[in-house]
């Protein structure tokens, strides 16, 4: 999965603001791919980790695993980053989001 991530998955995080004043921050880890079953396999796997995820279709064939829980988020870079070969600056970016106090 953490291969997956590193070619086609992203982490954000999109900080908001309401009209009332209220400040938000809505976490995003996402895989992109056309093939939905690749997408459909790591849903699976998440499933039996106890992790909800959706998989989007766009319309044109392009599908998107997402996971919107940060504590969700977290059990999954506690699961990807363990090892030591992985891409630097999609961790550092990760890790960065996981800092953010909720």
């Amino acid at each position: 999965m953490r291969g997956y991530f590193d070619g086609d998955g992203s982490i954000v995080n999109s900080k908001g603001k309401r009209n009332n004043g209220y400040k938000y921050n809505n976490y995003c880890f996402s895989i992109t791919s056309k093939t939905f079953q690749i997408l459909s396999d790591i849903k699976d796997f998440l499933y039996m980790e106890n992790i909800k995820s959706s998989i989007i279709d766009d319309g044109r064939h392009n599908y998107r695993l997402q996971v919107t829980s940060k504590k969700n988020i977290k059990v999954i870079f506690n699961k990807l980053y363990p090892a030591e070969l992985y891409l630097k600056r999609k961790y550092i970016k990760f890790q960065n989001i996981m800092e953010i106090p909720c």
